[in-house]
C-alpha cells in the first residue's frame, strides 16, 4: 500500500517490461498485489505458451495463475527478435518461423494479431494480407470513419471491407471504431454490412470485443431523448413571456413539427387554430422530394434561349439531330417549334415544352433501344451502340426531368437498381427476359426436378450455355438455381453492359444521375412506375384557393364549390374529366415530374364573371358567388370551349 503524499509506483507489465497504460492498444493494465502480478491484459491473452483453463471468475480473465506463472518463466528464456530483450512470450505460428517477439513490438514491427479462436500471431513476413482480383486503380478516396483521405492500396496500415467496392479504411480508424461499437455494432460504414465485414477484420487482426457499445454503456446515456422539446423557434414569436413560455389549453402552448418533434410554435405564433393541428417546421419542409430536387436542378438552366425545330413524323430522329447541335445546351431555356418535311413551321408549330417531352418519352420507350412489354429492360442493339444513342436516350430523359417533362415510368426494377448500385450486385428476374427463346431455356432449366433431366437440359443448350460463359456443372437437381442465375445475370445485365454505361452517361446530364445515385427512393416512383390516375383529392392538394375578398363565410362557400366540382368530375358526373380541368388550367393533362412552376391555383372573384383561364400563371379565374349548380354548368361550358379550340 502506498503511503500518503507518495505517488505509486507505475509498475512494468511482466510479460512485455512496458508501463505504458493504453487501454486501447495494450488492454487493461493490472497489478494483483496478492499474486505478485503486474500485465497488460493483450500481452496475457495472446501468449502463445498458455490458454484460459478456467472459469471466468477463476484467477486472471480465466487465466490460472499457476499457468502465468509458468508462461512468466518460459518467456523470460524467449529473446525478442525485435528489440532483442528476454520476456517474447508471443511466437508467429507460421510452420518453420521461430521468430517470438513482445506484444508492444510485435504492433510496432505491423505483425498481425487475432483476437478469435486460438488468438493466432504472425509476423511481418507471415501475416495475412489482402488480395483482390483484378488490378486496383491508383486512386484514393476517403476514409468513412475519420473522413481523411485513403489510398487504394491494401497495406497494414490501409484496409478494404470485403463487402462492397467503395469502402477503404485506415486501421487505426477501424481499431478505435471497433472498440467503441463492440461485436453487436461494429459494421461496414458504407453498405452496412456485419458477418462477412466483421470476419475478413478479425482475420486482419481488428480487435472487436464482445460487449454492447459504448454509448449503450454509459448510465442515463439516453436521458435526454424522455424531454419533451418546449420552445417557439418561429422567426418572430409573439409571446410576451418568452419563447420558452408554454401554458396548456391556450393560444400560447407549445405545438411540436409533427415530423422532427425537436422544434416547436407557439398556437398564436403560427396561427393555429388548435393543438392537435398539425405543424411542420421550416426545415422539415425543405426536406427533398423528387419535384423539389428537380426544381434544385432546374436552377442550373440560364436565360440564353435554345430552339428545337422538331418534325412530329419524326420526332426521334429529328429531336436527336436538335440534341447533337453545337449550339444545343441543356443548361438554356428552351422552346420547341413543330416543322413540317420542308423544315417549315407546321400549323401547330407552338407546342409547350412538357408535351414535346411527353412525345419524346414515348417515342424513346417504344423504341429499340429497350425491350420488355411494361417495365422495359436496355437491348442490345450493336448498331444504335456504335451510334451512341444510348448515351442520347439517357440525356434526353435527364434533360426532359429538369426542363418539365413527364414521369418516363418504363424503367424495370433491374435496370432501375444498375443505375443505383454495383450492376455485378443486381439479380435479374424472369420478368426481365424478353427474348422467349431464351426465356423458353431458362424455364426448361427451371423445372426439372431430377439429375437426369437436369442434365439432359444442360445436354441441349450447351452450345448457348458454352458461348455465354453461363456453363456450370451440375451434380444434383439444385445446381439448376445456379445455372438460372448465371443465364438471368448474363442476358439481363452483362449482355448489355455497354449500352448500360452509356446510357448511364447521358444521365448524368444536368446532375440527374448523381440525384437519382442520392435519392434512389424519391426517384423510384417516377421512373418505375406510370402516373397514377388523378384524383378529386390530388387536385384539391395540387391547386391553391385564392380569393379577392376576406370574407371567411364567402371564402368557405367558394372552396365547397371547388371540391364538390372536383368530386362530381371524378365521379364522372360532369362533362369533362380532371385531366380536362388540369389542362385548361395548366395546358397539361399531367403533373411533371419536377412540379408546377408556379403552382396551380384557382382564384374566386367576387363578382360575375365567366371562368378564365390564366396558363403563363397556372390559374383559374370564376366567380365565387354563383350556386353550386351554375358553378358547374359555367366550368363545363368553359373547359369545353377550350377542349375544341385546341
Amino acid at each position: 500500500m502506498s503511503q500518503p503524499g507518495i505517488p505509486p509506483i507505475d509498475l512494468p507489465c511482466m510479460l512485455c517490461g512496458r508501463t505504458e497504460n493504453c487501454i486501447e492498444k495494450y488492454g487493461e493494465k493490472k497489478t494483483y498485489p496478492e499474486h505478485n502480478l503486474t500485465l497488460h491484459y493483450y500481452c496475457l491473452l495472446l501468449s502463445s505458451g498458455i490458454w484460459q483453463r478456467g472459469e471466468e471468475h477463476e484467477g486472471i480473465y480465466g487465466f490460472l495463475v499457476s499457468d502465468i506463472k509458468k508462461e512468466l518463466s518460459r518467456a523470460r528464456r524467449l529473446r525478442c527478435y525485435i528489440c532483442r530483450m528476454l520476456g517474447a512470450s508471443i511466437g508467429c505460428v507460421f510452420p518453420r518461423c521461430k521468430r517470438s517477439y513482445h506484444y508492444p513490438c510485435g504492433l510496432e514491427r505491423q505483425c498481425i494479431f487475432q483476437f478469435m479462436d486460438s488468438f493466432r500471431s504472425y509476423c511481418w513476413d507471415h501475416r495475412p494480407v489482402q488480395t483482390f482480383l483484378g488490378s486496383e486503380p491508383s486512386e484514393s478516396s476517403v476514409c468513412t470513419i475519420c473522413l481523411e483521405p485513403v489510398n487504394h492500396v491494401p497495406s497494414y496500415h490501409v484496409l478494404r471491407g470485403p463487402c462492397c467496392k467503395t469502402s477503404w479504411f485506415h486501421r487505426d480508424c477501424l481499431q478505435y471504431q471497433a472498440l467503441s461499437a463492440g461485436l453487436f455494432f461494429f459494421r461496414c460504414t458504407v453498405c452496412n454490412n456485419k458477418e462477412l465485414f466483421q470476419k475478413e477484420m478479425l482475420r486482419m487482426g481488428i480487435n472487436i470485443p464482445e460487449r454492447d457499445a459504448s454509448w449503450e454503456l454509459e448510465e442515463n446515456a439516453f436521458q435526454e431523448l424522455l424531454v419533451r422539446y418546449q420552445r417557439c423557434d418561429v422567426k418572430k414569436c409573439k409571446c410576451q413571456f418568452g419563447r420558452e413560455y408554454n401554458e396548456s389549453e391556450s393560444k400560447w402552448e407549445i405545438v411540436r413539427c409533427e415530423c422532427c418533434g425537436s422544434s416547436g410554435t407557439h398556437i398564436a405564433c403560427s396561427s393555429l387554430r388548435y393543438v392537435t393541428q398539425t405543424w411542420e417546421c421550416s426545415d422539415c419542409r425543405r426536406i427533398s422530394c423528387t419535384p423539389d430536387i428537380l426544381q434544385e436542378l432546374r436552377s442550373q438552366i440560364m436565360n440564353s434561349k435554345c430552339t428545337l425545330r422538331v418534325n412530329r413524323k419524326s420526332l426521334w430522329k429529328s429531336s436527336l439531330s436538335s440534341f447533337r447541335k453545337s449550339t444545343f445546351s441543356p443548361c438554356s431555356t428552351l422552346h420547341v417549334t413543330f416543322t413540317d418535311d420542308n423544315q417549315k413551321a407546321s400549323q401547330q408549330a407552338n407546342v409547350s415544352l412538357s408535351q414535346y417531352f411527353k412525345l419524346l418519352l414515348n417515342d424513346i420507350e417504344n423504341s429499340d433501344l429497350f425491350e420488355g412489354s411494361a417495365r422495359k429492360n436496355l437491348s442490345l442493339n450493336l448498331n444504335a451502340l456504335q451510334d451512341n444513342l444510348y448515351y442520347e436516350a439517357g440525356r434526353m430523359l435527364a434533360v426532359a426531368l429538369v426542363h418539365g417533362g413527364p414521369a418516363p415510368g418504363f424503367l424495370s426494377q433491374t435496370l432501375f437498381s444498375c443505375l443505383i448500385l454495383d450492376s455485378h450486385h443486381v439479380q435479374p428476374v424472369l420478368d426481365d427476359v424478353a427474348d422467349s427463346n431464351v426465356l423458353e431455356a431458362i424455364l426448361t432449366i427451371q423445372s426439372c426436378q431430377r439429375i437426369n433431366k437436369l442434365k439432359e437440359a444442360t445436354v441441349r443448350y450447351f452450345d448457348y450455355l458454352q458461348k455465354t460463359g453461363t456453363l456450370h456443372l451440375v451434380l444434383n437437381v439444385s445446381d439448376k438455381a445456379i445455372l438460372v442465375k448465371n443465364m438471368l445475370s448474363y442476358h439481363v445485365i452483362r449482355r448489355v453492359q455497354e449500352p448500360l454505361e452509356s446510357f448511364k452517361q447521358g444521365l448524368q446530364t444536368l446532375g440527374v444521375l448523381e440525384k437519382i445515385q442520392t435519392y434512389p427512393a424519391a426517384f423510384w416512383s417516377i421512373l418505375c412506375m406510370k402516373p397514377e390516375k388523378l384524383t378529386a383529392k390530388a387536385m384539391a392538394d395540387l391547386f391553391t384557393i385564392t380569393h379577392y375578398a376576406d370574407l371567411d363565410n364567402i371564402k368557405f362557400n367558394a372552396a365547397n364549390l371547388w371540391k364538390k366540382y372536383l368530386q362530381d368530375t371524378e365521379d364522372g358526373t360532369s362533362a369533362v374529366s380532371l385531366e380536362d380541368i388540369l389542362s385548361f388550367a395548366t395546358g397539361l393533362d399531367f403533373i411533371p415530374a419536377a412540379g408546377f412552376e408556379p403552382q396551380p391555383s384557382i382564384l374566386f372573384h367576387y363578382k360575375q364573371i365567366l371562368p378564365t383561364a390564366r396558363k403563363n400563371i397556372n390559374c383559374i379565374e370564376v366567380s365565387g358567388l354563383n350556386s353550386y349548380r351554375v358553378f358547374r354548368k359555367i366550368m363545363d361550358k368553359a373547359i369545353c370551349d377550350a377542349l375544341c379550340k385546341t
